[in-house]
């Protein structure tokens, strides 16, 4: 599905220092996989999700999703695959503060030509599944940052694509809350037959995936035995619903 092929990029710290981001990675992402991009902040996963998705261009590699190189896609095509094929949960979330919880989560569907109507009876499950959907008619602005985030996430998934990238999708939960959406996430990988990557920081994340790779000076690496020590098991069942509140 998708591959990275010997991908850099590179940047001019404030300080005028290059520094590599990301450094001559390959990866593939497979159906079915939930794969967490382990390391500490600052250590290129968001940028290598943004590349992964195609809102950056590499400075060398090849960045291709079913054999087809994403820089050389149109504009046109290249903001098409993004609405359709891919689903990016950013770490600000952006959301629209005055809009409520549904009509958020219905943005994405609502671009690709869906009603209103139709878009929000599409994410209704999907904020009812997070936990949420008591809370679908209040405005994001008065939702915690925990039901923010869970917001995004259906946005995310609302359109049905064949790939999710996340960024740090639980750093605003509690471990209990984060367990929950990871083993949500799993679930849809496997129930969907789609590929999802996350990015964290969070050992607990990080054991949850079904792979884990490490980000280290721009390189991947496998995650090294006890890296994730403090983290608990992964969830063996998606809990149903999530809670109301957090």
């Amino acid at each position: 599905m998708l591959e990275l092929r010997g991908v850099s990029k590179h940047y001019t710290a404030p300080d005028g220092d290059r520094v590599r981001a990301v450094d001559g990675v390959s990866l593939t992402l497979r159906d079915h996989e939930l794969l967490a991009l382990y390391g500490p902040s600052g250590s290129g996963k968001t940028t290598l999700l943004l590349l992964a998705a195609g809102l950056t261009r590499p400075d060398a590699g090849t960045v291709c999703f079913d054999g087809h190189d994403l820089a050389r896609l149109s504009r046109r095509d290249a903001a098409r695959h993004r609405l359709t094929t891919v689903g990016f949960v950013f770490q600000t979330l952006r959301l629209v503060p005055g809009l409520t919880a549904i009509d958020n989560a219905a943005l994405k569907l609502m671009a690709a030509g869906a009603t209103r109507r139709e878009a929000r009876r599409e994410v209704a499950p999907l904020l009812e599944r997070l936990g949420i959907g008591g809370r679908a008619d209040q405005p994001a602005a008065e939702l915690s940052v925990g039901e923010r985030q869970r917001v995004a996430i259906a946005r995310a998934l609302s359109n049905g694509p064949r790939l999710v990238l996340a960024d740090e999708p639980t750093g605003s939960l509690d471990s209990r809350r984060a367990s929950e959406v990871l083993a949500l996430l799993a679930a849809i990988a496997a129930e969907r037959s789609i590929a999802i990557a996350i990015v964290t920081h969070d050992p607990a994340a990080a054991a949850s995936a079904t792979r884990a790779l490490r980000l280290h000076d721009g390189h991947l690496e496998p995650l090294a035995a006890g890296a994730a020590a403090e983290a608990v098991e992964p969830p063996a069942v998606v809990p149903a619903p999530l809670g109301e509140r957090g």
